[in-house]
């Protein structure tokens, strides 16, 4: 997610849980391109790949490769520029990262008037772009498919207008099976799919991620109509119970209504046993940190760190320490800093008051200039000296805290 799945909150969230696949911020190729172009070292492309050794597994999503309004069928610059964008994460990740990077994901599900009208995103989804998307994968996955996992993130379809999906939607379960069969016969091999319909026009972003229905059901049968594929659903997934039940096949058909007839997904149909094969997990995550912490039991058979919140934040603080603090540094500067920690005790008496005291006390900052004069570990702590996180929860492990959340509501 831009602005918000950064080396901060990854960092932060691998003290809470050390399996799940974690995704970087959706890099456009375009700039890495340019940036490598202007000064060819790896060192220029740092502040949009750089991650730390907890941070694996990591999953580095690109976005751009559009058709671009190209009057051929397929756009080869384009593509020539999505594969040396491929080319020099691939390089990076091994001359630079702790670990090389084992996914390299394609977003041709980004639903912002930016991407649509620039051609990649879920406008690749278009039926005119069929062409350019299957070229566009078949390339990426001859020059980088060897060193990387080629991935594919898009929606279950894309239409002009919401009920009115225009002469080249994608929209009927048919028309979604054509686009992952081109991109299975190009070499990817698991395809995150977002369960509602893109509308490419008319529709805010936030309009996108909540108005259009789910249909969980698609992913399944995409799943048994293509074996040798690992489908992972994304999109309205607020907790990990959720999650389990979309794993176990107990989420059944639409709960679209009368726009099932208009957007063709049909009948239901016996799945049974046509199960996906993972589930990603997208504002609720960031928005809940903290309710990851059983995730490695739950879904990896491993045991969880269950860590304490001030264990959390003391392994934050020392990732943060020896970064820069200046004001104006968008990586580094604390205001960065400090953002994937306002969630934190999300669901705990005092979390609204913790929130409050951390804002105030970031506008205190700013208002003095920024710079050095105080460093993240002072300035959460001055807010925690407040009271308004209790020092027995601080010091308790989270699944503790959790449960006993859960049994006052």
């Amino acid at each position: 997610m831009i602005q918000w799945t950064d080396h901060h909150y990854r960092t932060l969230f691998r003290s809470i849980s050390s399996c799940p696949t974690l995704y970087t911020e959706m890099i456009m190729d375009d700039a890495l391109v340019h940036q490598h172009r202007i000064s060819p070292f790896f060192e220029t492309i740092e502040p949009w790949l750089r991650c730390g050794r907890s941070e694996d597994p990591i999953a580095v999503q690109l976005g751009g490769g559009g058709r671009c309004g190209s009057p051929s069928s397929v756009n080869q610059a384009s593509i020539e520029t999505f594969c040396l964008a491929s080319e020099l994460v691939v390089g990076y990740g091994r001359a630079h990262n702790p670990f090389p990077f084992g996914e390299l994901n394609v977003n041709s599900g980004c639903p912002s008037g930016k991407a649509v009208s620039r051609g990649f995103g879920a406008d690749l989804m278009r039926k005119s772009s069929g062409d350019h998307t299957r070229a566009l994968l078949s390339q990426l996955c001859r020059r980088v498919g060897g060193d990387v996992d080629v991935t594919l993130k898009c929606r279950i379809g894309c239409v002009e207008r919401y009920n009115r999906p225009g002469p080249d939607a994608r929209v009927g379960y048919e028309m979604l099976r054509d686009y992952v069969e081109g991109a299975a016969s190009a070499g990817v091999r698991k395809v995150v799919l977002h369960s509602r319909v893109c509308v490419l026009g008319g529709f805010s972003t936030g309009k996108n991620r909540t108005v259009p229905p789910l249909y969980y059901d698609v992913a399944r049968r995409v799943a048994r109509d293509f074996p040798g594929v690992e489908v992972v659903v994304n999109g309205g997934v607020g907790s990990l119970g959720v999650a389990e039940d979309i794993l176990g096949g107990r989420y059944q058909g639409g709960n679209g209504g009368g726009e099932d007839e208009i957007w063709g997904w049909g009948e239901g149909e016996d799945l049974t046993g046509c199960n996906p094969g993972g589930v990603m997990v997208g504002r609720w995550a960031y928005n809940d940190v903290c309710g990851m912490w059983d995730a490695d039991s739950r879904f990896y058979e491993k045991l969880d760190r269950d860590p304490t919140y001030r264990r959390v934040l003391e392994e934050y603080f020392e990732h943060c320490e020896g970064l820069g603090m200046r004001k104006n540094n968008k990586l580094d500067g604390l205001p960065s800093l400090i953002k994937p920690l306002h969630n934190i005790f999300c669901g705990l008496n005092g979390n609204k008051q913790y929130k409050q005291g951390l804002d105030k006390a970031l506008k205190e900052w700013g208002r003095g200039g920024g710079g050095f004069e105080v460093g993240i570990r002072e300035l959460v702590e001055g807010v925690l000296a407040e009271g308004y996180i209790r020092e027995d929860v601080l010091e308790g492990p989270i699944s503790a805290q959790r449960n006993k959340a859960q049994r006052g509501r």
